[in-house]
């Protein structure tokens, strides 16, 4: 028999540490959690001072080797971990960067967003040199959607980080002009990401993307004003034809609005007025004024609010998502 060659490998672990934000007594946070992302396991609520008398509550059992902890902090704020049920000197010795351990909690925190979680961010807007008014705003954004009943951020609250990105497009500084760049690329990230959903529903061809390549040479004035309305000419004309019924494709045509309204507004402009602003309005507007953002959510949450087939905490895990990262890369898209 063949002895084996070179040194034995390291056991290799994979562990979580996520922040999270939650309203709730720790034992109703904890129950929450696991009949969103644990299949339902049970916590023991008895012994909640394991950690120093800070209050954080554990699984009964380990699952799939995690033994899995929820650690109560201040302010709603709750920490979720998950570690090795095996607990060998050569894991509690080791760095998270080391090849020993994989850190696997970006995976984690998708799973809390979608069950309508909100994440608790190591970094600070601040340093990626957002104002301070910006901040505020998604600050009452954030407050705005934690209370909204159908999981949506109302127009009011998108104008105000409109507003915030920089002043209107005026024709005589285009397109240098920031806040309208910033306001694009906002939209362009919402329509980005849910991209997948027409690949994998649509019939046929690329259309939302070839529409946002043509946004995209618009903003570097690598083609001109006609050239960006013949791309939204393609994508009506492509509503004119009788299509597909089925509601995954209804789905993916919202993917195809978020697009044309991407292209609306880098020749538009966001509708909005900075002397008007009232967070809490959601006013009904025209449809190709609608924040592609808003088409965004529907197709990731499989429809609008309105559609009984649509699930609310996907649609509020996606403007969280909106809010903590699309805003703050908008931002910082533009010098």
């Amino acid at each position: 028999m063949t002895e084996p060659r070179g040194a034995p490998l390291p056991m290799h672990y994979l562990i979580f540490i996520v922040g999270f934000r939650s309203r709730g007594t720790l034992e109703e946070v904890a129950r929450r959690v696991s009949r969103c992302i644990l299949g339902g396991a049970e916590f023991d609520f008895e012994n909640t001072d394991f950690y120093d008398e800070v209050p954080a509550v554990r699984l009964r059992s380990p699952l799939l080797g995690f033994d899995v902890r929820i650690q109560q902090g201040r302010d709603e704020e709750f920490f979720l971990e998950g570690y090795p049920e095996a607990f060998a000197p050569e894991w509690h010795e080791a760095d998270p960067s080391e090849p020993a351990n994989t850190d696997i909690s970006r995976h984690i925190e998708i799973a809390l967003l979608a069950g309508g979680f909100s994440i608790i961010r190591d970094d600070d807007p601040a340093e990626r040199g957002m104002p301070g008014s910006l901040i505020a705003a998604i600050e009452l954004c954030k407050s705005s959607l934690a209370g909204e009943e159908n999981s949506d951020l109302k127009l009011g609250c998108r104008q105000l980080i409109w507003s915030e990105l920089g002043p209107r497009l005026d024709s005589r500084d285009f397109p240098r002009n920031p806040g309208l760049r910033r306001r694009v690329h906002l939209a362009m990230l919402a329509t980005e990401k849910v991209l997948p959903i027409w690949s994998a529903s649509a019939e046929e061809g690329s259309l939302p993307q070839e529409i946002l390549a043509g946004v995209h040479a618009y903003l570097d004035c690598r083609c001109d004003y006609e050239d960006l309305k013949e791309f939204i000419r393609q994508g009506e004309r492509y509503f004119d034809r009788e299509v597909n019924s089925e509601q995954g494709y209804r789905v993916a045509l919202e993917v195809l609005n978020a697009a044309l309204n991407t292209a609306r507004f880098a020749l538009f402009d966001a509708p909005f007025d900075a002397a008007h602003l009232d967070p809490t309005s959601d006013d009904v507007v025209d449809p190709e004024e609608i924040d592609p953002a808003v088409y965004a959510a529907g197709a990731f949450s499989g429809g609008g609010e309105w559609n009984p087939e649509s699930d609310p905490l996907r649609r509020r895990a996606f403007w969280e998502w909106y809010l903590d990262e699309a805003v703050p890369a908008a931002w910082s898209a533009v010098p």
